[in-house]
């Protein structure tokens, strides 16, 4: 009997290695956290900011119900402030990218890889910030009800891969 439990969760476990191999290998991007993030949208430069601009009023007009006035409004504002925050998550992006390849390198350079850390991190505080910038000014020009709709949708993490909270799980 015991021979027959030890085959059985040895062929278990074969089939079942067997089977992540072959799911990972279909998708190597993925690798091997189904978690970690596609890399080729992590790498992806965003666009110019002309269309970033255009394409954040153009969602917040239909979200919010935009009037004219505002929209003029938040044009300005994202004018002002968008640019830099973009150049801020780029320069965020590129520091990742030299940290994953130096990460790689033999012989590692600690000293190296957390200045590029501290470099990323002080760029995506800087774009943070400036978000948080453009959402309090853009606050004077919407309305409560246009301000609370908003706020369903987390635009303090509206960043580039921001998904809503799943809901929590209960017991089975």
């Amino acid at each position: 009997m015991k021979r027959f439990l030890f085959l059985l969760l040895s062929l278990s476990l074969g089939l079942n290695a067997g089977l992540l191999y072959v799911r990972y290998m279909e998708r190597p991007h993925a690798g091997p956290m189904p978690g970690a993030p596609d890399h080729q949208r992590f790498n992806r430069p965003p666009p110019p900011a002309g269309v970033m601009i255009e394409q954040q009023l153009a969602v917040k007009t239909r979200h919010l119900g935009l009037d004219s006035a505002q929209q003029k409004a938040i044009r300005i504002i994202m004018e002002k402030h968008l640019p830099a925050m973009a150049e801020s998550r780029e320069k965020s992006r590129k520091a990742n990218r030299r940290m994953v390849k130096l990460y790689a390198d033999d012989p590692f350079d600690k000293v190296e890889f957390q200045r590029l850390m501290r470099e990323a991190s002080q760029a995506r505080s800087k774009a943070d910030f400036l978000s948080a910038l453009i959402l309090a000014e853009e606050a004077s020009v919407l309305t409560i009800e246009q301000r609370s709709l908003f706020a369903e949708t987390a635009p303090m993490a509206q960043g580039e891969g921001h998904r809503p909270p799943p809901p929590p799980r209960g017991r089975h």
